[in-house]
């Protein structure tokens, strides 16, 4: 998981809310973790919409827009329920650090927290490790490793490391097929799903040139095409899943640490965190089309921190989710503009603390709150909470 490092607690210089209000100032930002804005309160700013290959390049002119800040009502006042197996050791319980999630139907998802997958049954309230094929070792590179990197102890000798590190992930039901990009093994690996018995058995791996730290992925409806979010490669990568030998068809690169990506139609649309943008991407030839978002913490004013999670919301929507400012925005397609917003990390059950993912499975949204080991459910439409 890439985040900034946390620096070490000085009591004796600043307070806690002196620190996010003087960290807030330097981002240029409003201290949303002191106040947050009102319901409702709108924002009339300008945003450049740019095209064509050449970033710099045929600027259209700057468009107008009013992103609604919509009623926090999905959290909870008293809730504390953080969906932990019962069955699962209590040293495992700083691990289930959720950043993805994929629907297999009904109540049951499948979630990845970069060290394991695990079966979420939301009607039951448990999380369960699933099993791996161990036929998959094969498809790995061995990875050196300082322990220091590892524990944080130093002096201690390297040691070699399998690279598997399961992040984003996509269950394809028409061939009951789940697609694992694994960013340590700069590859994507496929399993067949055995629900019943919790196994993932190993069908094969896919892995281009551009594959690179592979953070999240999309597999279009007609399981054809997948795009392939590469966080080292810093690119969107397009491949032809559909024969026997996977095909790169395109990829689509200076997207820099790219970590979020979903296909809508004959477009793709990556999230990229160095500066804080959404792209729009042309399916048939990988042409950035359209480019939307700057850094900052508003996304009233279209900006964006860490913009880490891009999924279809709607007809003509899209949902994009920032960790670092804990925003959840909703974006007009044919306008390619923020429409709506909730959310933001802050203390309590009220807010959230890092939302790497956000799905939506038909009425239902789901949220991982990742650094608060805790899945919201609610509904998509109401935005009012479910479960905790």
């Amino acid at each position: 998981m890439k985040h900034m490092k946390t620096p070490r607690r000085n009591s004796g210089v600043l307070s806690a809310a002196a620190l996010c209000l003087l960290l807030a100032a330097a981002y240029g930002a409003k201290p949303y973790l002191v106040k947050l804005l009102s319901p409702g309160k709108n924002a009339g700013v300008s945003v450049r919409v740019e095209s064509g290959d050449n970033p710099a390049a045929n600027r259209a002119p700057a468009a107008r827009y009013n992103a609604v800040r919509v009623p926090v009502n999905l959290w909870p006042e008293n809730r504390s329920f953080r969906f932990m197996d019962r069955n699962l050791k209590e040293s495992f319980r700083g691990m289930m650090a959720i950043v993805s999630i994929t629907p297999l139907g009904g109540d049951n998802y499948l979630a990845a927290n970069y060290s394991m997958i695990m079966l979420l049954n939301i009607r039951n309230e448990s999380l369960r490790i699933m099993s791996v094929d161990s036929s998959f070792s094969r498809v790995f590179d061995t990875v050196k490793e300082t322990a220091d990197s590892i524990v944080g102890a130093k002096g201690v000798k390297p040691v070699r490391r399998r690279a598997y590190a399961p992040t984003g992930l996509f269950y394809e039901k028409n061939n009951n097929l789940l697609y694992v990009a694994n960013y340590k093994g700069n590859n994507v690996l496929v399993f067949s799903v055995d629900l019943p018995g919790r196994k993932l058995s190993f069908v094969r791996e896919i892995k281009t040139a551009n594959t690179l730290g592979p953070e999240n992925l999309y597999v279009t409806p007609d399981s054809r095409y997948m795009g392939v979010a590469n966080y080292d490669g810093s690119s969107i990568t397009l491949i032809d899943i559909s024969g026997k030998k996977a095909v790169e068809l395109w990829n689509a690169g200076n997207i820099y640490q790219a970590h979020g990506v979903c296909i809508v139609g004959d477009k793709v649309y990556g999230t990229g965190l160095n500066a804080g943008v959404l792209v729009e991407l042309d399916m048939l030839t990988g042409r950035v089309l359209r480019k939307l978002g700057a850094k900052g913490w508003d996304p009233a004013e279209h900006k964006f921190l860490w913009p880490v999670w891009v999924y279809p919301f709607a007809k003509n929507e899209l949902v994009l989710s920032d960790s670092q400012s804990g925003h959840i925005s909703v974006i007009d397609i044919e306008k390619f503009e923020v429409s709506r917003y909730f959310g933001g990390n802050g203390p309590t059950y009220k807010m959230l603390n890092m939302p790497y993912c956000v799905l939506v499975d038909g009425d239902r949204i789901l949220i991982s709150s990742t650094y608060q080991n805790r899945i919201i459910v609610g509904d998509k439409n109401s935005l009012k909470m479910q479960k905790s």
